[in-house]
């Protein structure tokens, strides 16, 4: 006989060399083995869950990283940081509640991160305004731009041109105003910002 043979009348259970389940029920009762399935089945479905659960942390996890304004929205130099300042008007001290970044007339301006727009058209002192929802609370703002191209409604990915820097509103050359926003609290930009 081959070694995954029985004798027929030894009531034997061949004994294969991966089949653990086979040799561990061999001398339990149907019921037992019942038993012991369903367990098996229950805890096959927990683990189901929880890979289901892992998913879609991750898959969250990833979206959320996704949606981190990290990379600079134009190139320029930084005029006016975060913070208390000079009103270049008024000369009375005010919050600043972004950066102001000089940079050439029509210069690309890119979405730092994925997101919606939210709002593109005129506002105030700002001029041409584009607003991005970025999801998690996140929000950023871009304000003087020449011109605004994308819409409301509008789905965008990091590093995607969105508009082009401008001198609308008031200001007092071309520059973009950038500003992060998280659940409507002015952050300062350069703290999401990766590639400095």
């Amino acid at each position: 006989m081959g070694p995954t043979e029985t004798d027929p009348g030894s009531g034997e259970v061949p004994a294969s060399g991966d089949n653990q389940f086979v040799r561990a029920t061999a001398n339990e009762s149907p019921v037992a083995i019942a038993s012991r399935l369903d367990r098996l089945s229950a805890e096959a479905t927990r683990q189901e869950q929880s890979l289901q659960e892992l998913q879609a942390y991750f898959q969250d996890q990833k979206s959320l990283l996704a949606s981190i304004p990290s990379i600079w929205p134009t190139r320029g130099w930084v005029t006016s940081d975060f913070g208390h300042r000079l009103d270049p008007y008024t000369a009375d001290q005010v919050m600043h509640a972004g950066l102001d970044i000089a940079a050439p007339h029509g210069k690309d301006v890119h979405a730092p991160a994925d997101g919606t727009v939210v709002f593109a058209g005129l506002e105030g002192g700002y001029g041409n305004v584009l607003v991005i929802d970025h999801g998690y609370g996140i929000k950023t703002r871009y304000g003087h731009l020449s011109a605004i191209l994308v819409k409301p409604g509008d789905k965008v990915t990091r590093g995607q041109k969105v508009a082009l820097v401008g001198n609308t509103g008031r200001s007092t050359g071309p520059h973009l105003h950038y500003e992060v926003r998280v659940n409507g609290i002015a952050q300062n930009p350069r703290k999401f910002i990766l590639d400095e």
